[in-house]
């Protein structure tokens, strides 16, 4: 009798200890240096694995929370996105409910019988990470005549070709032996543009699945790493046998491999990654199995993630891309604004602030990296039907917006190559003379230019930096991106005077 005591005392103080499942009511860097695990942010809370003990110190901190199960089960927590392509009903109730999706528990009998009625489950991880800051130091970043080289290389041609490739597959369905075709691919085409090319493997249920990853290393810190990424699976109902997925994602596929094509030839500060990512349809299968067995234990420095996905179809206009971040990645959004403008791109990019965007920049965030998201329109947006080919065997090639892909893929460059930092060609490269970037084209030169009568030259803050140009000089000038007016006001030029 008194040992059966013990053992009841033994079980309720350890249940006591039990952890739980709780929705704190604020952003996940606001959590940093708390006794929290993260599982995942949602619309206006974060979820979160706490022990029952820490719940009195997080009220106690002014942080507003909701027990949504007191006894945690790892591996059974689910999130369900309200999309309209669900079939009706949900597999159970919710323990959260917001506008964009629902968070569920399920046994393993629930969850198969769930996803066979078509139902996209996401599993929120059984551990979670340590709510803890952005990682990596700010910089005070410039037009850079380097970086304005890479940007105006990123060329159609070889972008095209890439997503016809892609397309080619017809499917690149996770499931599909087409998508581990597909992957090798990818691998092949790194290889051959000069990068350290690995695949990552992993298994969804019993299925292999592969991540490519691309690597040029840095010059003088190669521990500090960039990365662009995309996911190259696609979806359809029919995506066994046809999943064309054009623009959900050969185009941000075929940014990465432009990338690796425009700056294989220069030398960087810091490493640069390109990962193309599987899965991403399975609800970011392929990008949490890299940050979670790859970033987070070898403890990778990581300034940031540029994901790009969904950017090619545009139903509002040809220039309109959203540049989707979280709080602590205030400084990339600010970046892809200043490369838009300072290389002449010229995209309206909106800069939105929306830390529950579902993608593979999702788990760069909740592991505590910095990182956005180009895509097309808001998600929200893209659910409710702006691109009508979205899933679907029509979203091919031909529903694009060409120049956009050109558009998007001189902004990754810009934003990448500016925070990897070139410090010369590989090898010696002349200049390249007019490119079509502007209305009346982007000149740049080395040592002299000519232009007719006599012209101010502007800065790219606006700054006059030089006054009645002669219609022969060079020299004057130091290296840099400016924005030339003609003396009468009636002509103005963008030039680059390189290194």
């Amino acid at each position: 009798m008194r040992r059966h005591a013990v053992s009841l005392l033994l079980a309720a103080a350890l249940a006591a200890q039990a952890d739980m499942l709780v929705a704190v009511e604020t952003t996940r860097d606001q959590l940093a240096g708390s006794d929290v695990s993260v599982l995942r942010t949602v619309e206006g809370a974060v979820l979160c694995r706490v022990p029952e003990s820490a719940l009195g110190r997080l009220s106690a901190s002014g942080f507003r929370s909701r027990v949504l199960d007191p006894a945690f089960s790892p591996g059974r927590y689910y999130l369900v996105p309200h999309t309209r392509l669900n079939p009706p009903g949900a597999p159970a109730a919710p323990l959260w409910d917001d506008a964009r999706q629902a968070v569920v528990r399920l046994d393993e009998t629930q969850a198969l019988a769930a996803q066979q009625a078509g139902w996209h489950l996401a599993a929120l991880p059984k551990k979670g990470y340590p709510a803890r800051e952005a990682v990596g130091d700010p910089f005070h970043w410039q037009p850079d005549t380097l970086v304005a080289r890479i940007v105006d290389s990123v060329a159609l041609p070889p972008l095209v070709a890439d997503l016809r490739s892609l397309q080619g597959f017809r499917t690149r369905y996770t499931y599909s032996p087409r998508c581990e075709s597909a992957a090798l691919w990818i691998h092949d085409r790194f290889v051959s543009l000069g990068w350290q090319t690995e695949l990552d493997t992993y298994y969804i249920n019993t299925t292999r699945a592969l991540n490519v990853v691309a690597t040029l290393d840095g010059e003088s810190r190669p521990d500090s790493v960039v990365i662009a990424c995309a996911h190259f699976d696609s979806y359809t109902q029919q995506g066994m046998t046809n999943a064309p997925g054009a623009d959900d994602n050969a185009t941000g596929t075929a940014i990465l491999l432009e990338l690796a094509r425009v700056m294989r030839d220069y030398r960087f500060r810091w490493t640069t990654k390109l990962i193309a990512f599987s899965g991403e349809e399975q609800w970011m299968e392929g990008s949490y199995h890299w940050v979670d067995s790859v970033a987070v234990p070898q403890a990778m420095k990581i300034w940031g993630a540029f994901n790009v996905d969904m950017i090619g179809y545009t139903a509002r206009d040809s220039n309109y891309i959203v540049v989707n971040r979280n709080g602590p990645s205030a400084e990339m959004g600010a970046l892809a604004e200043s490369t838009n403008r300072w290389y002449d791109i010229r995209l309206s990019i909106l800069n939105y602030l929306d830390p529950d965007c579902p993608g593979d920049v999702q788990p760069f965030w909740e592991a505590g990296y910095r990182g956005t998201f180009a895509l097309e329109d808001s998600v929200w947006g893209i659910w409710r039907g702006s691109n009508p080919y979205y899933h679907t065997i029509a979203d091919t090639v031909g529903t694009l917006t060409l120049g956009q892909v050109q558009r998007v893929g001189k902004l990754t460059a810009a934003c990448v190559a500016t925070v990897a930092g070139p410090t010369g060609p590989t090898a010696v490269q002349e200049p390249v003379g007019r490119t079509g970037t502007g209305t009346l084209g982007t000149v740049l030169f080395s040592h002299r230019l000519s232009l007719p009568g006599n012209w101010h030259a502007y800065g790219t803050d606006g700054r006059l930096v030089a006054r009645g140009l002669a219609a022969d000089f060079g020299q004057s000038l130091a290296p840099g991106v400016y924005y030339l007016k003609s003396r009468s006001g009636d002509e103005d030029r963008r030039i680059i005077r390189l290194r």
